[in-house]
């Protein structure tokens, strides 16, 4: 089901040995099949690192980099070098996705313009709008404000 094009996942990994089967499972299990899998070891301590290679091994469709621990940012940056798919999506080491999630962000792009989804397990912002036809207010200052929080300049 590759309709939109390839879509590049960034998982920054630093110490998720727990929770990183999980994700990548869902990751690599999605429906949309267009993907490729970034992992990125950001200096782990525990088995993160093994994980990553063991799951490597498995597929093409995963690039693994290891880096000493320089953060979150560096490491999506990184991902971003590596990545090339027409799309990117960034998706936390302990955290797992919908079999769909892909291919809705997708459709939702195709169908709505919608260039930038975020999805937390936290309550939205209250000037988020859940309105397809709609766009947030001012959306390009809500970007700038989410990434200079995660230490990007943009």
């Amino acid at each position: 089901m590759a309709l939109f094009g390839k879509v590049s996942i960034i998982v920054p990994v630093y110490n998720a040995g727990k929770y990183l089967s999980r994700c990548i499972e869902s990751l690599i299990n999605q429906d949309y099949k267009n993907i490729e899998l970034i992992l990125i070891d950001d200096g782990s301590t525990d088995e993160s690192g093994k994980i990553c290679d063991e799951y490597k091994a498995k597929t093409n469709r995963i690039t693994v980099g290891h880096q000493h621990n320089a953060g979150l940012p560096a490491a999506r940056n990184v991902g971003l070098q590596l990545a090339e798919g027409e799309y990117v999506l960034f998706v936390d080491s302990d955290d797992w996705i919908d079999l769909h999630y892909v291919f809705i962000c997708m459709k939702e792009f195709e169908d709505n313009g919608v260039a930038v989804h975020y999805a937390y397990g936290k309550e939205a912002p209250q000037n988020f709008r859940d309105d397809k036809n709609e766009l947030a207010k001012d959306i390009k200052a809500e970007v700038t404000d989410i990434f200079n929080e995660q230490g990007y300049k943009i």
